[in-house]
């Protein structure tokens, strides 16, 4: 097969999105896949092209794979597992995803791991998802504290990012800033009670 018979914007514009059927994910589009990953026990039926476009470590097991007469590579060490790969995978594609405190950290490791960098395409994962930890966790009560609690399963990955101590250190510095924030953040209470702003958090001293 050749890279240049599958440009991202044809594949994207002939796609759906994703469909799960028995443990495994396909492509809802014309164009036969051509590669599979494997994460755990959950298969990914995709193609070679979005993988290339966006993936440093896809670029070499893709190569690699060929090399050995194989379509298939298993990613086993995966950080976040099939659910990260399933929200990389979409990216590649083009399809739109939703960052959310419970699906960041994960995302942030696995891009990391997949080399998702900014040498490959602007606005890369890893760039996205950087952004989304520092400007949208690291400033609320609540999504710093889910965040810190999903690095539980992501070690050493979530340490050697820095997840860990950003997200601790931003919980530690509010609960100096503002202490009553602790209470809203563990009990759920209405939206009404909000995270401290920046202007009340920096006229505080800690």
């Amino acid at each position: 097969m050749e890279m240049e018979s599958f440009p991202r914007a044809s594949m994207v514009s002939r796609m759906m999105g994703f469909e799960l059927r028995d443990h495994s994910w396909y492509v809802a589009t014309d164009i036969p896949s051509d590669f599979l990953v494997q994460v755990g026990d959950v298969n990914f039926h995709l193609h070679m092209y979005p993988l290339l476009s966006r993936s440093g470590k896809m670029n070499r097991l893709i190569y690699e794979s060929r090399e050995l007469g194989l379509n298939k590579v298993a990613l086993d060490d995966l950080p976040g597992g099939p659910e990260a790969f399933e929200l990389a995978a979409k990216f590649c594609y083009g399809i739109a995803v939703d960052l959310i405190a419970a699906n960041i950290s994960g995302l942030r490791c696995a891009a990391e791991y997949l080399e998702m960098t900014e040498d490959l395409e602007e606005g890369n994962l890893i760039f996205k998802t950087e952004a989304f930890l520092s400007y949208v966790v690291l400033s609320s009560w609540r999504d710093s504290i889910v965040v810190l609690k999903s690095c539980e399963k992501l070690s050493p990955w979530a340490e050697n990012l820095q997840i860990v101590r950003r997200c601790s250190e931003s919980i530690a510095w509010k609960a100096c800033a503002n202490p009553k924030g602790i209470r809203w953040a563990y009990t759920g209470k209405p939206s009404k009670v909000s995270s401290p702003n920046w202007t009340e958090m920096k006229d505080s001293s800690p």
